[in-house]
């Protein structure tokens, strides 16, 4: 395995660990479709890994949903502004899903591209 698999594991690992996290340790209760719901972006990144052999973009893929994902955290678990905070929880996966993780990936690959694959 080359080290740009093993960051772009880190990266996946880290969204299934800091989302079970989440859910074991701040929830009421723990739901698996919530759960799931939440590390779809990690799951569609993890696809791009093993399927397509492509380290770059799935670190690409990953880059904004990882902050997206702690900007949530904070505002939702550190400093709640208002009692609707928590439905931010809810749809950063939606945005992941449907605007970072794309367009992530076609960075992160053509970044691939450009380095010829010599990075790290």
């Amino acid at each position: 395995m080359k080290p740009i698999d093993r960051v772009a594991m880190s990266f996946v690992a880290f969204g299934f660990l800091f989302h079970t996290y989440i859910h074991v340790a701040k929830a009421e209760w723990f739901s698996v479709g919530f759960w799931l719901w939440a590390v779809s972006p990690y799951l569609v990144a993890l696809i791009i890994l093993l399927r397509f052999r492509n380290a770059h973009a799935t670190i690409g893929a990953l880059v904004f949903p990882i902050v997206v994902d702690m900007a949530m955290y904070h505002s939702v678990f550190v400093s709640p502004r208002g009692s609707t905070a928590g439905l931010g929880m809810l749809f950063a996966p939606l945005w992941n899903l449907v605007l970072f993780v794309p367009l992530g990936a076609f960075a992160g690959r053509w970044v691939g591209k450009q380095d010829g694959d010599n990075v790290l």
